[in-house]
């Protein structure tokens, strides 16, 4: 039987690997293709979005190797989460 620690840092993992993936997306899409974007969001807040996400793969693979609690895990990377989203607003000027 898969334990809930597993299952947790699997999600956590995936997710994580899902906003990595959507802003170095959006890097490629701004400097390499012909796309014409009516806003762009600055260089470094992809790269310290992508950064956060990076952190929170980290995260998900301690909960998963149970070196940290759920909660712990879980807690820590919705601040993260909530970090990325305020950076993400503040950029909206």
């Amino acid at each position: 039987m898969i334990k809930f620690n597993k299952v947790i840092g699997l999600i956590i993992i995936l997710f994580n690997i899902y906003i990595v993936w959507m802003y170095i997306n959006l890097f490629y899409q701004y400097h390499f293709t012909m796309i014409l974007f009516s806003y762009k969001i600055p260089d470094l807040i992809l790269f310290c979005l992508v950064l956060i996400g990076l952190i929170g793969i980290f995260i998900g693979n301690k909960v998963y190797t149970s070196k940290w609690s759920i909660k712990k895990g879980i807690l820590l990377d919705l601040g993260l989460i909530a970090f990325a989203f305020i950076i993400g607003q503040l950029t909206n000027f």
